[in-house]
């Protein structure tokens, strides 16, 4: 099962925020079937990975469509970016027009921070935010 990151998700969020309201309806009705549009995070943190991945190789391998609905294309290209970069984080890229896996490895650990991290915020163990801050930086770090 591939596994995406809710940083990853978090970017697809980002980059729809930065075209046409309508177009980035169309874009959730065509992947996810979805034609009422609320929260952007409460809809990709439900998504199917396969749905998931078909967005990723929009976004970053076909989005001519969608850079055309972006009123401020730098804004638009910096967030795509930045989804290219926790894409790699999850074990992605991008590579001759194709999505590519290069680390299978990348959506177990991907997993296993994601729900240490959730089992983190509803224990007592980091109440001052050490840990989660350490977990956090450590993913921007590989990122960057």
């Amino acid at each position: 099962m591939i596994i995406f990151s809710h940083q990853t998700r978090g970017a697809i969020a980002q980059v729809l925020s930065t075209i046409s309201t309508e177009a980035a309806k169309t874009f959730l009705y065509k992947h996810l079937g979805i034609s009422e549009m609320y929260s952007f995070m409460l809809i990709l943190a439900d998504a199917p990975p396969d749905a998931l991945r078909a967005m990723l190789n929009e976004l970053l391998i076909h989005n001519k469509i969608l850079y055309a609905a972006a009123p401020v294309k730098h804004v638009f290209n910096s967030g795509i970016e930045e989804l290219e970069r926790w894409a790699l984080h999850d074990g992605w890229i991008v590579e001759e027009d194709a999505l590519v896996r290069v680390t299978p490895a990348a959506e177990e650990a991907t997993g296993i921070r994601d729900r240490f991290l959730q089992d983190l915020s509803t224990s007592d163990l980091d109440s001052d935010g050490a840990i989660r801050n350490a977990v956090e930086n450590a993913s921007r770090n590989f990122v960057a």
